[in-house]
C-alpha cells in the first residue's frame, strides 16, 4: 500500500500576483458570497473555469471584502443573525456595499475518476494557496467542502506538504467517514474515521529525513515511515458523509 506522500519542503506557495493561465476570467464559473463568523468579515468566492489546452479543470479565488470601519460593525451585526454563510452574506450586502477586494488565496483543482462499482467524477486539489494571516480561521475547510457539496466528491492531491496533511488530518477527516482509494487498482482499500485511534489504515507516508522539529504536525498514527515515494493512494470525501 503506498499512500500519499509528505513534501519535505515547506515553502510551497502558488503565487497571487501571477495570474494562472488558460482560465476564463471574463466569465467566471460561479461567484458566492459568505460570512466567517470567526474571523468577522464577508469573503467572495470567484470560480473559473478552465479553457481548453488547460492541466487543471478550474480554480477558485479566494478575496477578503473590505468595508470601512462603521460599515464593518453593521456588517457583523446583520450576519449574526444567520446561521447559514452565504445567507448571512447576502443579507448583510443587501444594507451595506463592498468598497474593495483583496485577492488573498487560490485552489486549483483537476477531474478526477473514481472507477469503482460506479463511476464518479470529482475534483482533485493540486495547489492550494491562502494568505498567513487568513490561515487559522477555518476558511480552506470552507472552500474544500465548497468543492465537495457542489461537485459530490473531493480527492486529496497525491503529494502534500505537511500543512496540507494538518487540513485534512484535523479538519477533513473530521467530516465523516473518509474513503481510500488506490489509483492503480481502481477500487477502495479502506476507510477512515477520525475517532478512531490508533486509526486502522495509514493513509500518509513520510520520508525517514522528515525535519524532526516538524514531526509534532503530523498526525502519526496515520504516516508510515519510507523513503520511496509512492502516489497510488488518495483520500476521497463524498458529499453523502458531509455533516
Amino acid at each position: 500500500m503506498s499512500p500519499p506522500h509528505i513534501l519535505l519542503e515547506d515553502d510551497y506557495q502558488k503565487p497571487l500576483h501571477d495570474l494562472p493561465a488558460n482560465f476564463n476570467y471574463q466569465s467566471p464559473n460561479e461567484v458566492r458570497y459568505f460570512y466567517n463568523q470567526t474571523y468577522g468579515n464577508i469573503f467572495k468566492i470567484q470560480e473559473l473555469k478552465a479553457n481548453n489546452g488547460s492541466e487543471y479543470a478550474g480554480c477558485i479565488e479566494l478575496f477578503s471584502c473590505y468595508f470601512n470601519e462603521m460599515a464593518l460593525d453593521g456588517v457583523c451585526a446583520v450576519a449574526e443573525d444567520f446561521d447559514n454563510p452565504y445567507e448571512a452574506a447576502s443579507k448583510a450586502l443587501e444594507a451595506f456595499e463592498i468598497e474593495s477586494e483583496t485577492l488573498i488565496g487560490r485552489y486549483s483543482f483537476k477531474d478526477f475518476e473514481i472507477k469503482d462499482t460506479e463511476s464518479k467524477i470529482g475534483k482533485q486539489i493540486k495547489g492550494a494557496y491562502l494568505s498567513e494571516s487568513y490561515q487559522q480561521f477555518g476558511i480552506s475547510p470552507f472552500i474544500y467542502k465548497y468543492l465537495a457539496t457542489k461537485y459530490g466528491v473531493l480527492v486529496c492531491d497525491n503529494t502534500q506538504t505537511y500543512m496540507g496533511h494538518m487540513l485534512w488530518a484535523l479538519s477533513i477527516l473530521k467530516w465523516g467517514i473518509i474513503k481510500v482509494y488506490d489509483c492503480v487498482e481502481h477500487k477502495f482499500i479502506g476507510e477512515i474515521d477520525h475517532k478512531l485511534d490508533p486509526a486502522p489504515i495509514k493513509p500518509w507516508s513520510v520520508p525517514f529525513n522528515f525535519p524532526m522539529q516538524k514531526e509534532k504536525h503530523l498526525r502519526q498514527d496515520m504516516c508510515v515511515r519510507t523513503d520511496v515515494q509512492f502516489h497510488n493512494i488518495v483520500l476521497v470525501v463524498d458529499n453523502s458523509t458531509l455533516s
